[in-house]
């Protein structure tokens, strides 16, 4: 999804390290927010990679089934207030 041609995440760059992509079973992707030191509170960099994840599980056609989750003891603590305003 972009919102006015990525202009809202502009200097966020994805990293591929804050949400990990596993496949227990043919056609199911696990997705898990990887920020347990910060809840998996989201940033700039978490919402990017969760953006291209999707974008990538939208291209399979044999995935059925995404299931998202969080490490830790937090699913999601919401929007990372300790990060730079995107």
């Amino acid at each position: 999804m972009l919102i006015d041609g990525d202009a809202y995440l502009r200097d966020t760059p994805a990293s591929g390290r804050t949400v990990r992509v596993e496949e227990p079973a043919p056609g199911v992707r696990l997705l898990t927010f990887d920020r347990e030191h910060r809840l998996n509170a989201m940033s700039g960099e978490m919402i990017k990679d969760l953006h291209a994840v999707l974008d990538d599980v939208g291209r399979d056609d044999a995935c059925r089934v995404v299931v998202l989750t969080g490490a830790g003891r937090a699913f999601c603590a919401g929007l990372d207030l300790h990060e730079p305003p995107v």
